[in-house]
């Protein structure tokens, strides 16, 4: 049901802006594709204990902790924090993610599928990140720009934190922090 108010919207939403036919398909195929829950994870797993939520986040997303190189030595509070304010994210095969120049506003680690990073000139595909990889670490690295475009090589789903949560939680672990920043910075 969830799904059906959101789709609702977005068909009411392309409708009263008169979206050329081109812009409607791709507007309600890119939210078709959405998962939509009926609750907000982060919302959720705050109203619990500390301990509990660790217990859930690290039952829910460990594997995907255990494959990212970005996050393997960071302490498990701090994955924790980080795994309970992304947000879920599918995107379609050939779907921009980012282009090279844009603010960059998100980490993203990839949960299933493929992405690839594209070269600026051609439009070619340079390198293809499996699952378990991440991309989007200018988050954390000032001036805080993408160096390059990235586009759903298939159907993915993502997890994305916003550079805000992000700083929010290295603000308050130094130690990974520094892990965080050293691994991005490679």
């Amino acid at each position: 049901q969830a799904h059906r108010v959101k789709m609702d919207a977005v068909s009411t939403y392309v409708r009263e802006r008169s979206l050329p036919k081109d812009l409607r398909k791709e507007m309600l195929l890119f939210f078709r594709v959405q998962k939509v829950a009926a609750y907000n994870e982060s919302e959720l797993l705050g109203e619990v204990p500390m301990d509990l939520r660790s217990n859930v986040i690290h039952y829910v997303y460990g594997k995907q902790m255990e494959r990212c190189s970005l996050l393997r030595n960071c302490s498990k509070h701090f994955l924790t924090e980080c795994f309970a304010r992304m947000v879920p994210q599918t995107y379609i095969s050939g779907t921009i993610i980012f282009r090279k120049g844009e603010y960059a506003n998100s980490l993203y680690v990839i949960i299933k599928g493929k992405v690839e990073m594209l070269d600026h000139d051609t439009g070619k595909s340079v390198i293809t990140f499996p699952e378990g990889s991440y991309f989007g670490e200018k988050a954390v690295i000032p001036p805080f720009r993408h160096d390059e475009t990235m586009r759903a090589r298939t159907t993915c789903k993502l997890l994305s934190i916003t550079k805000e949560e992000l700083d929010f939680i290295l603000d308050q672990y130094e130690y990974d922090k520094n892990v965080l920043v050293g691994q991005a910075l490679r």
